[in-house]
C-alpha cells in the first residue's frame, strides 16, 4: 500500500495530540500584509522528504507486527517490521482511512529512545523541530549533548551538526539515531557497508505535514510585484513538470529529473531515485490556495510555544491564526497561476537554497529546463548548509527568495519579531 498521500485534512495521531490545540481558521481576517514584515511565505514546496536513521547496533531485535485496517470499506492486513531496544518498540504502527501507514509514539516507547545521542542538521531545522516533538511527546527531555558525558535514560541528547550523509557516517561522535533530509537520508541507509538502517520516514510520524516553504524578502517582493509573480509562474511550471516526470509518463523527463538531482547533490543516482519516491512536490494546497498552509503555520506556533521568545500579543496579534494570515501571503501565487506570456526585459533574482537537498529541486529543474526564462527570470542560486543560513539570507535581504522548513521559518520569524502588526 502506498504510504504517501496528499490531503488538506488535518490528521490527528497520538504523537501530535500532545503537542497542539485545535485551531479554527478565520477567513474573515484581513489578508493585508502591512509594512512590518521582514519576509513572507509565498508558496508551498513539498510534504514528506526526510527520514529517521538509527545505528544498527542500537536495534536489539525486530518484530513483525501484523494488524488490519478498514480502507475504502475493505479490511486490509498490514505487516510492519518494528525495531526494538530495551525490550520496547520504537513506535506503534497503524493505518489511516486511506491506507497510509502511521507511526505513533507515547510514553510506552520511551525506553527505546532514552539515552540515545541524536544527530540533527541544525537546531533551527524542521528536522530538529520534528525530532524534538517526537522525543518530548514520550515524556523525555531533548537536551544538548555535552562531549564525554553519558546520556540519561530520561533524555535524548542532540548534536546539531550532521548536515549530510558523509558527516553522519564518518564524524565523531557517532550518532546513535538521527534525522536528515533527502537524498542524504537515502545515502545514509543505502550506502554499501553502512552502519545505519532506516527507522521511518517523517511522513509516517507526521502524516501530510508541511515540510518546506518558499519565502520572499518582503521589501523586495512588495517593490517588485511583477518580478515576484513571474518568478512564481516559472516555479509553478517547474513543479508541474517534476510531478509529470515522477508519474512515469515520460521516461526521458524522469531521467532528466534524476540527472538534475545528481548534478545538484553529487550523490549516486541510486540514492536519488530512492529519495524521489519519498517526496511529494507541491506549490499550493490541493485546491490551489494556501489556506491549509495557514492552518499548519498556526499549528506550528501552538506546538512550539515553549521555543518562542514572544507571545502572539507581543507581536500585536490576538491569536496564531491572525499571525499565520499575515505571515502567509498567497496573493502573488494567485496572480502567478494565471500569468500569461512575457516578452520584456529579463531580471536576475537571488534565491537561497539548502545544498545537498532535493526538496527544492523544482528550482534547479526550472533553470535546467528554461521555465524561468519563459517569464524573463534569471536565477542566481546561493547555497546554504541548512535552513538557518536561508533564514539569515531572508532576514538581511541578501536573497530575494529562499527555501526553508516551515517550522524554522515560523519560529525564526516569531523569535526575531520579523512579522508584527
Amino acid at each position: 500500500m502506498n504510504a504517501k498521500f496528499w490531503s488538506t485534512a488535518i490528521i490527528v495521531v497520538a504523537i501530535m495530540g500532545a503537542m497542539a490545540g485545535i485551531i479554527v481558521y478565520d477567513e474573515s481576517i484581513n489578508d493585508d500584509n502591512g509594512s512590518n514584515n521582514v519576509y513572507n511565505i509565498l508558496a508551498r514546496v513539498n510534504t514528506e522528504g526526510s527520514g529517521i536513521y538509527i545505528d544498527k547496533g542500537e536495534v536489539e531485535s525486530t518484530v513483525t507486527t501484523t494488524f488490519t485496517a478498514t480502507v475504502d470499506g475493505s479490511e486490509v492486513t498490514y505487516s510492519v517490521n518494528v525495531p526494538y531496544r530495551n525490550g520496547t518498540p520504537f513506535y506503534t504502527p497503524s493505518a489511516d482511512s486511506e491506507g497510509n501507514l502511521v507511526y505513533s509514539v507515547s510514553s510506552d516507547n520511551a525506553a527505546a529512545w532514552g539515552g540515545l545521542k541524536c544527530g540533527t542538521p541544525g537546531n533551527t531545522s524542521i528536522q530538529h523541530v520534528q525530532m524534538n516533538q517526537i522525543v518530548t511527546s514520550m515524556g523525555l527531555s531533548f537536551v544538548l549533548y555535552e562531549s564525554g558525558t553519558s546520556v540519561s535514560s530520561s533524555q535524548v541528547a542532540y548534536i546539531s551538526t550532521f548536515t549530510n550523509a558523509s558527516k553522519i557516517m564518518h564524524d565523531t561522535p557517532h550518532p546513535d539515531i538521527g534525522i536528515i533530509w533527502e537524498p542524504q537520508y537515502s545515502a545514509v541507509i543505502d550506502a554499501e557497508g553502512t552502519e545505519f538502517q532506516g527507522l521511518g520516514l517523517t511522513n509516517y510520524f507526521f502524516p501530510g505535514h508541511t515540510c518546506c516553504v518558499l519565502a520572499g524578502y518582503s521589501s523586495y517582493v512588495n517593490g517588485h510585484q511583477d518580478v515576484t509573480e513571474r518568478f512564481l509562474a516559472g516555479y509553478i511550471e517547474s513543479v508541474n513538470w517534476v510531478n509529470a516526470a515522477l508519474s512515469g509518463t515520460s521516461p526521458d523527463d524522469y531521467d532528466a529529473l534524476v540527472s538534475t538531482c545528481v548534478s545538484s547533490t553529487g550523490l549516486d543516482e541510486t540514492y536519488i531515485k530512492d529519495a524521489l519516491s519519498n517526496i511529494t512536490y507541491v506549490y499550493a494546497d490541493e485546491d490551489g490556495s494556501l489556506t491549509q498552509l495557514k492552518y499548519d503555520i498556526a499549528d506550528i506556533v501552538e506546538a512550539n510555544s515553549s521555543s518562542l521568545r514572544y507571545s502572539m500579543s507581543d507581536l500585536g496579534f490576538s491569536n496564531p491564526v491572525q499571525f499565520a494570515n499575515r505571515f502567509v501571503d498567497e496573493s502573488y501565487l494567485h496572480e502567478a497561476e494565471s500569468y500569461g506570456s512575457y516578452n520584456g526585459t529579463s531580471t536576475t533574482v537571488t534565491v537561497a537554497v539548502i545544498s545537498g537537498d532535493i526538496h527544492q529541486i523544482a528550482l534547479q529543474v526550472g533553470v535546467a529546463q528554461g521555465f524561468f526564462t519563459h517569464y524573463g527570470i534569471n536565477v542566481q542560486q546561493v547555497n546554504e548548509s541548512n535552513g538557518a543560513g536561508v533564514a539569515v539570507a531572508m532576514q538581511n535581504g541578501s536573497a530575494n527568495f529562499g527555501f526553508m522548513g516551515a517550522p524554522p521559518a515560523t519560529i525564526t520569524c516569531v523569535n526575531g519579531q520579523l512579522v508584527t502588526v
